[in-house]
């Protein structure tokens, strides 16, 4: 595991037990599915995503050394996240941002905001995947998160 990856994961832990440190001693084999669950929709988590993860490293490092008897995860294995509402913008706080937006980040707002391409696909993309005569934009297998080449076409608002 890498450095910054052990940070984070320490981190995380050190949070996930001072959850529960009015408890007393709290040891890995005693945390269950409920516990997870509680601590999962707490409010002030703020990357479930990698959180889920973390969780998910240490009870397989707990299961190869036979810690705990069975992984607590369960029903929620692939990080339930049905409680997070999606937010989209409206026209109006679409048009504050992009008119407080820095000029040089202007195009990746858009992109990202209005073209349909997620910001790691736009940093890994050059002026050769845009065609401005078919109005589209070439996401290639190589820079797509879902490793398969689309096109995104530049609606008016993009355009």
């Amino acid at each position: 595991m890498q450095r910054k990856s052990r940070n984070d994961l320490n981190s995380f832990l050190r949070n996930f037990f001072m959850a529960y440190q009015g408890i007393g001693e709290l040891l890995i084999s005693d945390i269950d599915s409920d516990m997870l669950d509680d601590w999962w929709y707490d409010e002030s988590i703020k990357d479930h995503k990698t959180n889920h993860n973390y969780v998910k490293q240490l009870f397989n490092f707990a299961l190869s050394r036979e810690y705990v008897a069975k992984n607590p995860l369960g029903k929620w294995e692939d990080g339930d996240d049905e409680a997070r509402e999606i937010n989209i913008f409206s026209p109006e706080q679409g048009r504050i941002l992009l008119e407080g937006a820095p000029p040089e980040l202007l195009p990746v707002y858009v992109l990202n905001g209005w073209g349909g391409i997620r910001k790691s696909e736009i940093s890994r993309l050059d002026w050769s995947h845009v065609d401005f005569d078919e109005r589209e934009i070439e996401v290639p297998k190589a820079y797509s998160k879902t490793k398969t080449r689309r096109f995104c076409y530049m609606e008016d608002n993009v355009f």
